[in-house]
Protein backbone atom coordinates (compact mmCIF):
# COMPACT_ATOMS: atom_id res chain seq x y z
CA UNK A 1 0.00 0.00 0.00
CA UNK A 2 1.23 3.32 -1.34
CA UNK A 3 0.26 6.10 0.97
CA UNK A 4 1.72 9.61 -0.25
CA UNK A 5 1.27 12.93 1.49
CA UNK A 6 2.47 16.59 0.66
CA UNK A 7 4.11 18.39 2.54
CA UNK A 8 6.13 22.05 2.56
CA UNK A 9 9.18 20.34 5.02
CA UNK A 10 12.64 20.30 3.54
CA UNK A 11 13.66 17.00 3.76
CA UNK A 12 15.64 17.00 6.83
CA UNK A 13 12.28 18.36 8.04
CA UNK A 14 10.23 15.71 7.20
CA UNK A 15 13.34 13.26 8.57
CA UNK A 16 12.56 15.23 12.53
CA UNK A 17 9.09 15.06 12.31
CA UNK A 18 9.33 11.33 11.84
CA UNK A 19 11.91 10.90 14.41
CA UNK A 20 9.60 12.82 17.36
CA UNK A 21 7.08 10.91 15.49
CA UNK A 22 8.40 7.43 16.19
CA UNK A 23 9.73 8.28 19.52
CA UNK A 24 5.98 9.83 20.81
CA UNK A 25 4.48 6.92 19.36
CA UNK A 26 7.40 3.95 21.86
CA UNK A 27 9.12 2.96 18.61
CA UNK A 28 12.95 3.19 18.21
CA UNK A 29 14.46 3.78 14.51
CA UNK A 30 17.02 1.30 14.29
CA UNK A 31 18.75 2.18 11.05
CA UNK A 32 18.79 5.61 8.93
CA UNK A 33 19.68 4.57 5.39
CA UNK A 34 20.54 7.17 2.75
CA UNK A 35 19.54 5.87 -0.85
CA UNK A 36 21.02 8.57 -2.67
CA UNK A 37 24.09 8.44 -0.97
CA UNK A 38 24.39 3.91 -1.92
CA UNK A 39 23.07 5.12 -5.34
CA UNK A 40 26.05 7.69 -5.86
CA UNK A 41 28.52 4.98 -4.55
CA UNK A 42 27.50 2.36 -6.78
CA UNK A 43 28.69 5.02 -9.59
CA UNK A 44 24.71 5.49 -10.51
CA UNK A 45 23.37 9.61 -10.33
CA UNK A 46 20.35 9.95 -8.24
CA UNK A 47 19.08 13.61 -7.67
CA UNK A 48 16.77 13.07 -4.87
CA UNK A 49 17.40 13.02 -1.33
CA UNK A 50 15.38 9.46 -0.26
CA UNK A 51 16.43 8.29 3.57
CA UNK A 52 14.45 5.33 4.21
CA UNK A 53 14.13 4.62 8.18
CA UNK A 54 14.00 1.29 9.43
CA UNK A 55 11.60 1.46 12.89
CA UNK A 56 10.46 -1.08 15.30
CA UNK A 57 8.70 -1.23 18.42
CA UNK A 58 10.66 -2.51 20.83
CA UNK A 59 8.60 -3.82 23.35
CA UNK A 60 6.48 -6.05 20.97
CA UNK A 61 9.68 -7.26 19.39
CA UNK A 62 10.66 -8.36 22.66
CA UNK A 63 7.78 -10.43 23.27
CA UNK A 64 7.81 -12.05 19.42
CA UNK A 65 11.22 -12.85 19.93
CA UNK A 66 11.53 -14.60 23.46
CA UNK A 67 8.50 -16.48 22.29
CA UNK A 68 9.64 -17.99 19.29
CA UNK A 69 13.75 -17.60 19.18
CA UNK A 70 13.83 -19.69 15.44
CA UNK A 71 12.22 -15.68 14.50
CA UNK A 72 15.11 -13.67 15.79
CA UNK A 73 17.74 -16.13 14.15
CA UNK A 74 15.79 -15.67 10.79
CA UNK A 75 15.26 -11.64 11.21
CA UNK A 76 19.31 -11.85 11.72
CA UNK A 77 20.37 -13.83 8.65
CA UNK A 78 17.80 -12.01 6.69
CA UNK A 79 19.09 -8.00 8.13
CA UNK A 80 22.93 -9.48 7.99
CA UNK A 81 22.85 -8.31 11.25
CA UNK A 82 23.46 -8.57 14.78
CA UNK A 83 21.97 -5.90 15.83
CA UNK A 84 18.53 -5.28 17.92
CA UNK A 85 16.19 -2.52 18.49
CA UNK A 86 17.39 0.18 20.86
Amino acid sequence: MLIKVSTAKTVSGVEAALQSAVEASHFGVMQIHNLKETMVKNGLEFAHEFPIFKVCQPRQAKRVLQGEQKIMSELRRLAGTERTCP
